[in-house]
């Protein structure tokens, strides 16, 4: 809901001002971005919609925990510089320097040449002593443009919003006018959201207590796919199992990929199911189930592709979801390659099949079931990485992680696990999980 309750003033922000705009919350010392509305510059920097950052450094973080409540604020700080009393004692007077000012910048602190500004969303009220949920991000480049806008902001004193804007040369020389459409746009955003908040808590859980909000994009197969107007797939005939072993229906929600981690954390639904991989920085954020099935990264290209090995997709078009650990490990192993993001797993095979990539990066399942739909294309006989599936649910939430751990476990015991794999994949569970 605060997504859906964000988006209408963030996309005003981002029209009248070009820059990206994004919201941001804290989470278990993380700074996550629950959503993002990009511009059309090249910069970029950390954030991305369903990616978290430490909450430490940047003006994000700042920002978020200069405005929270103040035990909050010292149960993090306390963990954070346990020790280091007179480090923390420097950060907490920056802390309310950004208290008294209304916003916090930073300035190559994340990001190498990115500056940024960030003012938070109150839950209750207007008042400076409120708590903080969100933040405003704004992130740019030359530190001419930062020091203009930051004079603007200093002349008009934006209240808190819940956005992340980009200002970069555009904002130079903001006019009058433009000015205070931008603060007349915060504002109404801000106000926007801080209705919403209130009601957040429980909102995922639906009247009747043995339905679970489960969040899937299915656009993945053999894992989650749509056929015949119906859902279908592996993770739909585990996630059906589970159910009915926990005594309980589930109502789906279907949403892109990059939306599935923040809109648990903005309590949409009770879990998510998508061929998700357990990563440390999603282990950050959020809580998983024991893993149901070992997948990794590979590599798909045409069958007459010239790349052979891992090492030939350096300077090449390589196709990637938005919002999947693709995404970083090409950045991150990669950073030759040439990225090219796009909305659904489906986009990915396309674009490698017109030319217009030289090759996808998915999980494992499915580069292989393109393969065995689509002729003309190949699997690279290296994985890039080898990982394990696991179903996704809030931190706060233990009981139902355990619920479904029990059932993940009886479903094992009984044989209704290894017909699914069976079914999928053709191949017992056993035999399939050494393969990979």
């Amino acid at each position: 809901m605060l997504v859906e309750a964000s988006r209408d003033g963030m996309m005003q922000l981002s029209r009248a001002t070009q820059e990206s705009v994004g919201l941001v919350v804290a989470v278990n010392d993380q700074v996550i971005c629950l959503e993002m509305i990009e511009s059309t510059h090249s910069l970029r920097c950390s954030f991305e919609k369903g990616r978290a950052v430490p909450l430490r450094a940047g003006a994000s973080a700042k920002s978020l925990l200069a405005f929270m409540a103040d035990k909050t604020r010292a149960e993090t700080l306390e963990r954070q510089f346990a020790g280091d009393d007179a480090v923390r004692a420097a950060f907490e007077a920056e802390l309310e320097r950004i208290r008294a000012r209304g916003y916090a910048m930073s300035d190559s602190e994340v990001d190498p040449g990115v500056w940024g500004v960030s003012a938070p969303v109150f839950r209750r009220g207007h008042e400076r002593n409120d708590h903080a949920d969100g933040a405003v991000l704004a992130r740019g480049g030359p530190r001419t443009a930062a020091r203009r806008l930051d004079r603007t902001h200093r002349q008009h004193h934006f209240r808190p919003a819940a956005i992340r804007m980009n200002p970069t040369q555009r904002l130079t020389t903001p006019s009058g006018a433009h000015t205070m459409k931008l603060k007349n746009l915060l504002s109404a955003a801000s106000l926007g959201i801080a209705m919403m908040v209130a009601a957040l808590p429980g909102t995922a859980r639906a009247q009747d207590s043995n339905v679970l909000n489960v969040a899937t994009d299915a656009t993945f197969p053999p894992m989650e796919f749509v056929d015949k107007g119906e859902r279908t797939g592996f993770d739909i005939d585990i996630m059906n199992a589970l159910a009915t072993v926990m005594g309980k229906k589930i109502q789906w929600t279907d949403i892109d990929f990059k939306g599935l981690i923040p809109g648990l954390v903005a309590h949409r639904f009770d879990a998510a199911i998508s061929g998700i991989y357990i990563t440390p920085e999603r282990v950050q954020v959020v809580d998983f189930t024991q893993s149901y099935f070992a997948g990794g990264l590979s590599a798909l290209v045409k069958a007459d592709s010239p790349i052979k090995t891992l090492a030939d997709l350096n300077a090449k078009k390589v196709t990637v979801q938005v919002g999947t650990k693709s995404v970083n490990f090409l950045r991150d192993n990669y950073p030759q390659v040439q990225r090219v993001e796009v909305e659904k797993n489906q986009e990915m095979f396309d674009l490698v099949g017109i030319g217009r990539a030289d090759a996808a990066v998915t999980g494992k399942p499915a580069a292989y079931q393109s393969v065995r739909t689509r002729p003309g294309f190949r699997v690279l006989d290296k994985e890039l990485t080898t990982e394990a599936y696991g179903i996704a649910m809030r931190k706060d939430e233990p009981q139902l992680r355990d619920q479904m751990n029990a059932a993940l476990a009886k479903i094992k015991a009984d044989g209704t696990y290894d017909a699914i794999v069976k079914k999928w994949f053709g191949a017992s569970a056993s035999t399939t999980e050494n393969a990979k």
